[in-house]
């Protein structure tokens, strides 16, 4: 924040703008986003004007969001199921150690692929139109019981249980 406002002073900034904390008489840090400019400047004196805004329920929000993600992370990673996601295409975005382990494919063999590719022939058609009927709401979960090619070319039996997931714009 300091250097903020000395590359701003300097001239090589036209603003400054920074955030920092700064302890409170109870002890608890309060944190504060800083913009402003100089609006005249004389041998003596430097004129300012800013704003100097609380953001410390925006800071803990952020805390906790990085805390659900790194929650959310661990489960997906350290799950005794295999798990995926995908996106409104059917692609994989990502996929969970077991899931290598039941199929032998890795994220590098698998990632931005159709979950066509290694999904039986018989079994695609159901997959995509339940993600049809996901993209237009008519459907949350799904249980159904599909073949997967494994990596070394066998067909196996797993049984598929999806839930739909979307932002908060209500989009898949």
């Amino acid at each position: 924040s300091m250097q903020a406002m000395k590359d701003h002073l300097e001239g090589k900034k036209r603003v400054y703008e920074c955030e920092y904390r700064i302890k409170n008489i109870n002890d608890e840090y309060i944190w504060f986003h800083d913009i402003g400019a100089v609006i005249s400047r004389t041998e003596q004196n430097i004129k300012l004007t800013g704003i100097v805004t609380d953001i410390s329920e925006r800071k803990q929000a952020e805390q906790l969001i990085k805390q659900s993600e790194k929650r959310y992370h661990s489960i997906f990673k350290n799950s005794i199921s295999a798990m995926l996601l995908i996106d409104k295409n059917g692609q994989y975005l990502s996929i969970n150690p077991k899931y290598t382990e039941i199929t032998g494919y890795n994220e590098d063999d698998i990632l931005y692929s159709s979950i066509g590719v290694i999904t039986h022939p018989e079994d695609v058609e159901r997959i995509k139109n339940a993600i049809m009927n996901a993209l237009t709401g008519e459907l949350s979960t799904y249980f159904d019981q599909v073949r997967l090619r494994h990596k070394e070319g066998q067909y196996i039996w797993i049984e598929l249980n999806a839930n739909v997931h979307r932002n908060v714009n209500g989009e898949f």
